[in-house]
């Protein structure tokens, strides 16, 4: 992402777990009887915290589809490379894909989140692409590196080729309490449970959890962005 900050790497563990759990589909608290409820403020209201964050999201928005589209197309360019190619990285690649968990539950999510943020090395968009928002294929992340869309992407597509339906994979993106826009991969187990795999730390997060507002997100089953309700 664009509007992710270099810094975004030394954010520590226990800053994104210390916020409240914002819930994925939160609703207005009823006022007590008698007391007058303050009328809700916009996120992108220049009063409002980490507000410039939101505008950026907010900017961001028409491109997401289209930038996932791209990308499918990329994959489709570049599968036969990941299959073929005798370039190191991608041999040991496909080594580690061939020891993968050979389930549909907890343990496969598990064991691609900790392979795609060990092999990819984190690379942020200005210092990648100059400064330009770009989403890279899985050939360019493995070899040089990506951001946290770019990790997202590629965990995805590891649990689809592993037989996760396509239907329950979702990038969703919000903003950390340090006010940094940011992109996991959400996973759904179930009617009603969702997890989310992030480049940041090493644990799987379990869905709604403290430490970010969610703002959208979108699969490639999709046309269009499922926006989460949080104000």
């Amino acid at each position: 992402m664009r509007f992710t900050r270099r810094q975004v790497l030394s954010l520590p563990a226990a800053v994104l777990a210390a916020s409240a759990v914002v819930p994925f589909t939160a609703r207005p608290a009823v006022a007590p009887p008698g007391r007058h409820r303050h009328p809700s403020i916009s996120p992108f209201h220049h009063s409002t915290r980490h507000h410039h964050t939101f505008l950026a999201l907010q900017r961001s928005e028409p491109k997401i589809e289209a930038r996932l589209q791209q990308w499918m197309e990329i994959l489709q360019r570049e599968t036969p490379t990941l299959h073929t190619s005798d370039h190191p990285v991608l041999v040991r690649w496909r080594r580690e894909l061939s020891g993968l968990p050979q389930t549909h539950d907890e343990r496969l999510v598990a064991a691609v989140n900790r392979m795609v943020n060990s092999d990819v090395r984190y690379l942020s968009d200005w210092r990648h692409g100059g400064g330009r928002d770009r989403w890279y294929g899985p050939l360019e992340t493995l070899k040089e590196g990506g951001d946290c869309e770019d990790y997202a992407l590629l965990k995805g597509y590891v649990l689809y080729t592993r037989g996760w339906p396509l239907q329950n994979l979702h990038l969703v993106a919000g903003i950390l309490l340090s006010g940094e826009a940011h992109m996991m991969l959400g996973v759904d187990y179930g009617p009603g449970r969702q997890v989310l795999l992030d480049n940041l730390v090493p644990h799987i997060h379990d869905r709604p959890f403290g430490g970010w507002m969610p703002r959208y997100q979108i699969g490639p089953h999709q046309k269009t962005l499922v926006y989460i309700k949080t104000f």
